[in-house]
C-alpha cells in the first residue's frame, strides 16, 4: 500500500512533469517581493503578480519570511454565520486541519456573511510534504464559490467561450470574487494567495469568466502583491484539469 507521502510525491512528479514538457517549465519562478512592499499601501501602486505551481501555504512561509502576513483563500463546500470549515469536507478544508491549528480556534474566527469567513491568525506547523516546520502564522479567508452552475457554450471570431446561463451565477461569483479583494484591503492585507478559486474539479465555473473578474478585482482594489498558486492537491483525480488551469491563468491574467 502506498503512504500518503509516496502519493503526494508522485501527483506532484507527474504535475511538474507535465508543466515541464511544455513551455511553460519557467513557470516555477521564485517569489521576488519589493523590499518596500510592507510599507506599501493597498490602493497605491499596480499590482505584483505570481501564477505558482507551487503549494499554497508553503508559499505564505515565503511571504511570512519577508515580513508580510498574508491572506490565504480557501475554497470550502459551506460556511455559514459563526461556522468553521468541517473537517475533512473537501481535500482543502482537510488540507488545514492536517497543518494548522483551525481545529482549536473558535473565539477569532469572524463570520462575514453566509458564504465567507475569516480566520485572521491561523499557526501552520506542518509543510506541505506533512512534516513538522517550524510554526508560522497566516490569515485564511474561507469563501464558498458558486458550485457547478449550469453553462453555455458561444461560438464567436475568436472561438468558443463559456458563458453562465443564468445571470445570477455570474453576479454571486462576482460579488464573492470582489468581495475577497475588498476585505483584503479593508484588513490592509498586501498579499493575497489563492488558488484556481471556483475553477477547480468539483466547482467549474467558466474560466474564462472567472479570469475576467479576477482581473477587473486586480486593477480596481491594487493588492500589492497576488499570487496564484495553481497546483494539484495530495490526492487529486483530475490532474489534466490543473494542468489546462494553470495555462489558461497565466495566459490570461493581466500583469
Amino acid at each position: 500500500m502506498k503512504t500518503q507521502d509516496q502519493t503526494i510525491r508522485k501527483n506532484q512528479k507527474v504535475f511538474n512533469d507535465t508543466l515541464a514538457s511544455s513551455h511553460l517549465h519557467t513557470y516555477k519562478e521564485p517569489i521576488m517581493l519589493d523590499m518596500e512592499l510592507a510599507t506599501v499601501e493597498p490602493g497605491h501602486k499596480p499590482s505584483k503578480i505570481f501564477i505558482l505551481n507551487e503549494d499554497l501555504i508553503d508559499t505564505a512561509h515565503e511571504v511570512v519570511k519577508q515580513g508580510v502576513l498574508p491572506l490565504l483563500v480557501y475554497s470550502l463546500d459551506n460556511c455559514g454565520p459563526y461556522n468553521k470549515a468541517e473537517a475533512g469536507s473537501t481535500v482543502y478544508e482537510c488540507e488545514l486541519y492536517r497543518r494548522t491549528n483551525i481545529a482549536a480556534v473558535r473565539e477569532r474566527v469572524f463570520p462575514l456573511d453566509d458564504r465567507m469567513v475569516l480566520y485572521p491568525g491561523l499557526t501552520v506547523f506542518k509543510s506541505s510534504m506533512y512534516e513538522t516546520c517550524d510554526p508560522f502564522t497566516i490569515a485564511v479567508l474561507g469563501a464558498v464559490p458558486v458550485v457547478t452552475p449550469p453553462v453555455i457554450s458561444i461560438v464567436g471570431d475568436t472561438g468558443t467561450r463559456l458563458e453562465y446561463q443564468n445571470k445570477a451565477d455570474y453576479e454571486k461569483m462576482r460579488n464573492i470574487i470582489r468581495c475577497i479583494f475588498n476585505i483584503a484591503a479593508d484588513y490592509e492585507y498586501k498579499c493575497i494567495i489563492i488558488r484556481d478559486f471556483g475553477c477547480d474539479p468539483g466547482t467549474d465555473n467558466p474560466i474564462n469568466i472567472v479570469c475576467d473578474i479576477f482581473n477587473e478585482a486586480i486593477s480596481e482594489y491594487k493588492i500589492p502583491l497576488v499570487i496564484f498558486c495553481i497546483q494539484p492537491p495530495a490526492y487529486a483525480k483530475n490532474l489534466k484539469k490543473q494542468y489546462e488551469n494553470h495555462v489558461y491563468f497565466h495566459e490570461h491574467i493581466t500583469r
